[in-house]
């Protein structure tokens, strides 16, 4: 690992990959019922965001709704659970036939009545905190930052300042070797990319791509190639583009049995994607398939569970009422496309 170098809310429904039966289909959102304009007041700069995978149920309801994670400054969560609840839908087909199913569904709460408002700046304080502790991690100064964070902390508010907060705590718990926490803040930053500047943006995307490759999780490194292409001010040549995909799908070729280590924090989910067919699955917690056009039941490990391409994209959602190690290992046929 060592290696590893408006006054409007915004909400995204993110798009299910395509399934190849054509007797299966995704859950299509048929009807949005939210208002458009939301009602809070914009005096305040707190902002937040949430990552949720949700279940559409064969008749069409609203069905469990797990988070993944959630704003540390303005948690979001609510908002978004009354923003899917809004929503109609029509149910994923398998085989033919009206299947439960999932989704993730990425919302992001904005005060801002522009995009270039006073309140997307990062305010004084928070600049000045933020130098602090960068320049205590750069100079190897680790036990003296954790104590700053606080105060960090208490002048993060906008999108912008929690972009920049995730990204610095990456950078504190790369330092310290802390790959747990350091993937969960990179991810963080990750999902707020679009509120970092240029120069942290492309290095937050290469250090999860990477990271990503080390974990042997082909499926998302590829979807961070394709996210570096859509920083604004980053030119990649198609050609490029084209070699870096080949080199991820070679490694995926090379890679018949992927092995990840997960560590599940208490009461927190943690979203696995798949792509072959036969996975095992040891240790404490509890998994449950979820996919684009199909959705199995819960289950206690150890256990085995069997993908297929009909599902459409997959997730293993994995969780623990405890804080517990997990490992899968990932086999047979592939069911994505590199």
């Amino acid at each position: 690992m060592k290696t590893l170098k408006l006054c409007a809310v915004t909400a995204f429904l993110c798009s299910a990959f395509s399934v190849s039966a054509q007797s299966s289909t995704p859950i299509k959102v048929i009807e949005n019922n939210n208002a458009q304009f939301k009602s809070d007041s914009m005096l305040s700069r707190h902002e937040g965001y949430t990552l949720v995978n949700y279940i559409v149920k064969a008749d069409g309801s609203l069905g469990e709704v797990t988070v993944l994670f959630d704003s540390e400054v303005k948690p979001t969560t609510e908002k978004a659970k009354k923003y899917l609840s809004n929503l109609e839908f029509e149910a994923a087909t398998y085989q033919g036939k009206a299947h439960d199913a999932a989704r993730f569904f990425s919302y992001t709460y904005s005060t801002a009545p522009t995009t270039n408002s006073n309140n997307n700046r990062a305010s004084k304080g928070f600049v000045s905190d933020y130098d602090v502790i960068d320049k205590l991690i750069k100079t190897q100064q680790l036990e003296k930052v954790y104590e700053h964070f606080e105060e960090l902390l208490s002048h993060t508010k906008n999108l912008n300042e929690q972009a920049l907060f995730a990204w610095l705590k990456s950078q504190y718990f790369y330092a310290l070797q802390d790959w747990h926490n350091y993937e969960k803040q990179l991810q963080r930053a990750y999902f707020l990319r679009k509120h970092l500047p240029k120069e942290f943006a492309v290095p937050c995307i290469q250090n999860l791509m990477q990271l990503y490759l080390y974990q042997q999780d082909f499926l998302n490194a590829k979807r961070a190639l394709l996210a570096l292409k859509h920083v604004p001010g980053v030119n990649i040549s198609e050609q490029a583009q084209q070699k870096a995909m080949a080199d991820i799908a070679g490694l995926y070729q090379q890679t018949p049995s992927i092995t990840q280590s997960v560590k599940l924090d208490k009461n927190t989910p943690k979203s696995v994607g798949i792509s072959r067919s036969e996975v095992a699955l040891k240790g404490e917690g509890q998994a449950q398939l979820r996919c684009d056009a199909y959705l199995e039941p819960r289950i206690t490990l150890p256990t085995n569970i069997t993908a297929k391409p009909s599902y459409g994209r997959c997730n293993l959602i994995l969780s623990n009422s405890q804080n517990s190690d997990v490992t899968i290992t990932q086999t047979g046929k592939a069911v994505v496309r590199f």
